[in-house]
């Protein structure tokens, strides 16, 4: 169980990552 939950909150970390990472990247091209 604890490890389960522990993964999900990696992906969803990995996800907010992702999402910033994107911010900052789209005005560059914008």
């Amino acid at each position: 169980m604890k490890k389960k939950s522990r993964e999900k909150l990696q992906i969803v970390l990995a996800v907010f990552l992702v999402l910033i990472f994107l911010m900052t990247l789209i005005p560059l091209f914008a």
